[in-house]
């Protein structure tokens, strides 16, 4: 018999220890399932976490998204990164993945958001204890009236702490007065050179890399999740590396200097132009997984107008791992944001051709400097 499970139903099972279920929450197979008639439960909820298919999630993971109602997967915070080691009793997940640096930059903001509410007598009874008030306040030192007057100036500089260009070049003219007055000299460019042959030779030793191997190691891994954070909330657009090639093609349009990475966008970029869409250039970035690790893709184009996500791919290229990998989560984040996923390849261009020739016909220097040719 075959029950038909509601999401009421399903979770006044699951927190009903009495009915036992709540000892398989962690059983991976069938076979414990089958004995307590509860097969259709476990479909049931394997079919609500559906958007959790493309990942290799555990059952416990998905039960735990199940109990939480999450319709989309929970990940970090600071890096957007997946989840793991979910808690199934505490009905929670960490606040951030595993990773070293989210959980100290986590228990610092935790830190200062504490520190913020706490009573003014506590944050004093705090200072007294780590010998900040050993010394005098700016009170007894410059009276009340002259000491607000700091704090001021103290508080603007602590808000925008960039120098300008009058600030730099006083600053280091002071560094050169005082250096002439107390018999201190700036390094010369000899020794410079010289200093920098001796980094370069200690830094490129053998013995120097192994025995610092695990800061490297460390910088590196750090280095790769704030470019691939930065990726994913737009604030930085890798120059890449467009197929064994890395070359770009800029066009102007209407006073805007526009760059694009090949022919096939310029002139997809300047037909739409034309008939009326107005296209926004490497504006969505989608997160895929690809041989057990997580990176960023940067889809071609947004068309608002139309309510799509546009890649442009010959057909050599699509059937690609990666690529698949790339389309895949393409098309996840188009159904959860409802758009559509277009791939465009050589026949758009063949069925277009016409519309293209009359496009760059209107635009010669165009025309003159892409050189486009109808793909075969």
């Amino acid at each position: 018999m075959i029950n038909t499970w509601t999401r009421q139903a399903s979770l006044q099972l699951l927190m009903n220890s009495i009915g036992g279920f709540k000892a398989g929450t962690c059983k991976e197979d069938d076979s414990w399932y089958q004995k307590k008639n509860l097969v259709d439960l476990r479909q049931f909820i394997n079919e609500s976490t559906s958007y959790l298919d493309k990942y290799e999630a555990s059952f416990r993971f998905r039960m735990l998204c199940f109990r939480l109602n999450l319709t989309i997967e929970p990940v970090c915070y600071l890096c957007k990164n997946r989840l793991v080691s979910p808690k199934f009793c505490t009905l929670s997940f960490k606040p951030t993945c595993e990773d070293s640096s989210c959980r100290r930059t986590h228990r610092s903001c935790k830190s200062k958001e504490m520190h913020a509410a706490r009573p003014l007598l506590k944050k004093k009874e705090i200072a007294k204890k780590i010998g900040i008030a050993n010394s005098r306040s700016f009170d007894e030192k410059f009276g009340v009236e002259k000491s607000n007057i700091l704090k001021q100036k103290i508080a603007n500089a602590s808000k925008e702490r960039v120098q300008s260009i009058e600030e730099k070049i006083k600053r280091v003219e002071t560094r050169r007065r005082n250096n002439e007055q107390y018999g201190r000299c700036w390094l010369s460019n000899d020794a410079k050179e010289k200093i920098s042959i001796s980094n370069k030779k200690t830094h490129s030793s053998e013995e120097f890399r192994q025995k610092n191997k695990d800061i490297y190691q460390a910088s590196r891994i750090k280095q790769s999740t704030t470019m691939k954070s930065k990726i994913h909330l737009g604030e930085f657009t890798p120059n890449s590396n467009n197929w064994k090639r890395s070359v770009s093609f800029r066009i102007n349009v209407n006073e805007e200097n526009l760059r694009f990475r090949s022919k096939w966008e310029a002139v997809y970029y300047l037909v739409s132009l034309y008939q009326g869409d107005k296209l926004e250039y490497e504006k969505i970035r989608v997160q895929y997984k690809f041989e057990g690790s997580y990176h960023i893709y940067v889809i071609d184009f947004l068309s608002k107008q139309k309510n799509q996500i546009i890649e442009i791919r010959p057909k050599c290229r699509q059937n690609a791992l990666r690529e698949i990998a790339k389309f895949n989560s393409a098309k996840s984040w188009a159904e959860i944001n409802n758009f559509k996923f277009q791939l465009i390849d050589e026949t758009w261009y063949q069925e277009n051709w016409k519309a293209i020739q009359q496009t760059l016909d209107k635009h010669p220097e165009i025309k003159e400097s892409l050189k486009f040719k109808c793909p075969i």
